[in-house]
């Protein structure tokens, strides 16, 4: 089989954009076509089939025997930009460009995406919207998937679906989210229609002590009740951004609160008042804006200041109602210390719908599973978790049953 496999995916792709290494094909299509041609082979063969984004594999389902052949879709071929309508702030573009290379063109016309976390533009844009992970927020603009209006997929059966991007329909209910974080279970994401902005006339940035990680967090929850939508905030307490490198002066046990804010010069302005009137409820004090420049200057880089990890460690993602961030950030790292585990932290991505706590900590499994513990007891939630019911769940994977029958896509956790 291998050799006709091979074979069948080199001509669907052209023989320098198909590889294979032991029994794991990897595939590089160009265009929809050229991907359902793809999926048509993996079906008639029976071989599980499961996206790559920048890099990263989703797994490729049960795999009893070691030589079971597999197929990676490696979409990175499909970067068109395929229209920018500058009037209505629509970019249309293919699933495969990475949302680094988008924002770059965007800008050559004074448009932007948004100030969405830095490793969001290290995905591809069909990775990112397949994945849909909490942290890929900010407080302006809210989940990075909001922004998404229209898309192409192509289901496991060839076929391609569109949802355009058109005003809000009067009839049924929004396909378009089925495919938004199912990870290529119910269908490849070819390409979307995003909601652009124009670069911002202005911006500014804000640092602030509290009292505490509560108290901070108090502070962003009453900015966003205000109506204020500031780019990007972020929460630590002292030893981390102490650790972290963005203050060199000791705030004494207190919290900082990091903020930057983008728009034309009034609405910054009323936002930084606001933020400031929120910091001076909660018992803190402005200070300089260097470490909140420091944070946004150096947040893509090398040595971006998050949260430093334990040797062996990594970061740990929970995310949470804007109401229980702070029991989560006290619950989680109270149960690793007591556990014996070396733990530091740090709290953003707040948008309306909650927020993020990352954790850095020796990743081990038992370690994992006193953070989960803990994470749950306090109301947060895994972000590598489903976080469906198990009735949703079984009508998920119902669907999923009648988009692909054969079962040949892999990569979710519906699977």
């Amino acid at each position: 089989m291998a050799a006709t496999l091979h074979s069948l995916l080199m001509d669907a792709v052209g023989h320098s954009h198909a590889t294979k290494e032991g029994p794991i094909h990897t595939v590089r299509p160009g265009s929809p076509p050229e991907l359902a041609r793809v999926l048509a082979i993996a079906r008639d063969k029976k071989v599980p089939l499961a996206p790559m984004g920048t890099g990263s594999i989703a797994h490729l389902g049960p795999q009893p025997d070691a030589q079971q052949h597999r197929i990676v879709l490696d979409t990175r071929r499909m970067t068109n930009l395929l229209h920018l309508d500058s009037l209505s702030l629509t970019v249309h573009a293919q699933a495969g460009i990475s949302v680094g290379a988008l924002e770059h063109r965007l800008n050559q016309e004074g448009l932007t995406l948004g100030d969405f976390p830095a490793e969001t533009y290290r995905s591809t844009l069909g990775g990112l919207l397949s994945a849909r992970a909490p942290g890929r927020a900010t407080s302006r603009l809210g989940p990075i998937e909001s922004t998404c209006i229209g898309l192409s997929a192509v289901l496991a059966d060839g076929r391609t679906v569109h949802v355009k991007a058109v005003p809000r329909r009067a009839t049924g209910p929004d396909l378009m989210r089925l495919f938004l974080g199912s990870e290529g279970v119910l269908g490849i994401i070819t390409a979307a229609v995003l909601r652009i902005h124009r670069m911002p006339e202005a911006r500014v940035f804000a640092t602030h002590a509290l009292p505490s990680v509560d108290h901070a967090v108090d502070a962003a929850r009453k900015v966003l009740r205000r109506g204020a939508r500031p780019s990007a905030m972020r929460i630590y307490d002292a030893d981390d951004a102490m650790a972290t490198g963005l203050t060199e002066v000791d705030p004494h046990g207190q919290a900082l609160l990091l903020a930057t804010m983008t728009g034309p010069p009034e609405i910054v302005e009323a936002e930084r008042r606001i933020l400031e009137s929120a910091v001076r409820d909660g018992g803190g004090t402005p200070l300089p804006a260097a470490p909140a420049e420091k944070w946004w200057r150096d947040r893509a880089g090398p040595h971006a200041p998050s949260a430093p990890a334990p040797s062996g460690g990594g970061r740990y993602q929970v995310a949470a109602p804007l109401s229980r961030l702070g029991a989560v950030y006290r619950g989680v790292r109270a149960s690793l210390l007591a556990h014996g585990a070396a733990c530091s932290a740090f709290l953003g991505h707040f948008h309306e719908d909650g927020g993020s706590v990352y954790f850095s900590f020796p990743r081990t499994g038992e370690n994992e599973a006193v953070a989960r513990e803990a994470a749950v007891a306090a109301g947060g939630r895994p972000a590598t978790e489903l976080g469906a019911d198990e009735t949703l769940v079984h009508a998920l994977r119902d669907m999923k049953k009648e988009l692909d029958p054969q079962g040949i896509l892999y990569g979710g956790r519906l699977v």
